[in-house]
């Protein structure tokens, strides 16, 4: 059984352009609540760097992130993820754009790792 606290690693997807393919990205889940996230954009290529909150009822893992650190245009952006957390060290859900950033949503799958 893998605990939510932790390291985890994927990649991410944008609903409604399949031709971008998928992407680096990853979440520090930390034990108070707050989490960093870690992904590339696509165009251009640029590291992004999140810091939220996150919580969890029964399976369901939901947070809270802004733009930190990427270009320009996108820091200050906030958005939000849900994802079922599977103990075995999966978690598959979906994100969304919630504000200082073109709308936009995908869905991503992480890996626990130890």
């Amino acid at each position: 059984t893998y605990p939510i606290q932790g390291l985890w690693v994927g990649t991410y997807t944008v609903d409604g352009q399949p031709g971008l393919g998928t992407q680096y990205y990853s979440f520090v889940i930390k034990p108070d609540g707050t989490m960093i996230g870690d992904t590339k954009s696509f165009a251009p290529v640029q590291q992004h760097l999140t810091t939220g909150t996150w919580s969890l009822a029964d399976t369901t893992l939901t947070c809270s992130f802004t733009c930190v650190y990427g270009i320009s245009t996108n820091v200050g952006a906030v958005q939000a993820s849900t994802a079922k957390w599977d103990k075995t060290g999966k978690l598959t859900g979906t994100w969304r754009n919630v504000s200082g950033i073109a709308p936009s949503t995908g869905t991503f799958t992480l890996n626990r790792i130890n």
